[in-house]
């Protein structure tokens, strides 16, 4: 991701629905269904972009996951 991008999206709110809300490691983990620990590994190897709000607090775009899915990365 670059920084355009983080800096223009919004972090929603629990109004917000869950197709657009940026997901949890666990969320994204249980929609490619790997363990948590895979997917903050990718994020480390670079293989699935995450947005870092925090120091604790790590988030990943839904529609970037649903194209991992697409793609045939997982099974």
């Amino acid at each position: 991701m670059n920084k355009t991008y983080l800096q223009t999206l919004e972090i929603p709110n629990k109004e917000t629905p869950v197709k657009y809300r940026l997901l949890t490691r666990k969320e994204t983990a249980d929609r490619l269904g790997v363990h948590k620990e895979t997917i903050k590994r990718w994020q480390q190897n670079g293989v699935l972009p995450a947005i870092i709000l925090n120091s604790r607090v790590t988030r990943y775009d839904p529609v970037i996951v649903e194209k991992f899915i697409a793609s045939g990365m997982v099974s």
